[in-house]
């Protein structure tokens, strides 16, 4: 029991140092572990990181990971939005706060998939996806039907026939 112990404190701090990896992939790993993982103790250190990282893909899935572990951060997320000058980062700040049930978040996240830059439209797809429910089904299938109807990398095509099977072409 001790040898686990010991074990599983050490993946922890290696999680927790891969925050500061300067690679911006590990700190994206280590975001989606600490999630998984509900870890508290991280939720200041991620916080910072949506706040600060340069990279906007981490500070989209910091502001996913948030919004997942703690409810009360509603406020801190909101405050975020008029300071980040990167969509992609907005899309894990609207998911958020769209699943704490900000649901007036939803038409700034389905704006999103407007945008030029393939992974941003990719990344709202898996957002969008995440939040489907029976309540905003009509709203999302009618925007990814719009999407549909345009010329689209494969990328994003390939995207939308994994999340969106059902209403895949």
């Amino acid at each position: 029991m001790l040898f686990r112990r010991k074990s599983f404190r050490s993946s922890r701090s290696r999680v927790s140092r891969g925050l500061n990896e300067s690679d911006e992939l590990v700190r994206i790993a280590a975001i989606e572990i600490i999630q998984e993982q509900k870890d508290l103790r991280q939720l200041t250190k991620i916080m910072e990181l949506l706040k600060n990282d340069e990279n906007e893909l981490v500070r989209c899935f910091a502001g996913e990971a948030i919004g997942v572990l703690s409810e009360n951060l509603i406020e801190f997320l909101e405050e975020r939005i008029p300071f980040e000058v990167d969509s992609l980062a907005l899309v894990g700040i609207y998911s958020s706060l769209y699943k704490l049930g900000r649901k007036e978040y939803l038409i700034p996240l389905l704006t999103l998939l407007k945008d030029d830059y393939h992974i941003m439209v990719i990344r709202t797809i898996i957002a969008l996806k995440e939040i489907l429910s029976l309540e905003n089904q009509d709203l999302i299938f009618e925007a990814i039907t719009r999407l549909k109807s345009q010329d689209l990398p494969v990328s994003i095509n390939d995207a939308l026939a994994r999340c969106f099977p059902e209403n895949h072409a």
